[in-house]
């Protein structure tokens, strides 16, 4: 079922874009320690790969029960996933903002 491709994608990317969210205070979301570190952006391009790989390598999405989601299920899995960041942002700008 590509439902619960689809909901298994959005959980698990959500979690990767989440890191962004992990900055200090004050810090912008491209200018902070957690960007520039390099073990995390290998991470998380170890992740993404290997979620590609639970959906497009046969074998592996065979076990998992997995199916491609086509564009439109892309379209809604990058944009649900970005959701968690984006609130994360939000706050983040207003604990910087409530501390000067």
């Amino acid at each position: 079922m590509a439902v619960v491709t689809i909901s298994f994608l959005t959980l698990a990317f959500g979690k990767l874009w989440f890191v962004l969210n992990l900055r200090d205070p004050g810090t912008t979301i491209l200018d902070n320690d957690v960007v520039r570190n390099r073990w995390v952006g290998a991470a998380v391009a170890l992740c993404i790969t290997l979620l590609l790989m639970a959906v497009y390598m046969p074998g592996l999405s065979h076990v998992l029960q997995t199916r491609p989601p086509g564009v439109t299920g892309w379209t809604l899995i990058l944009c649900l996933s970005a959701v968690p960041m984006v609130v994360g942002q939000f706050i983040r700008a207003g604990q910087a903002g409530g501390s000067k």
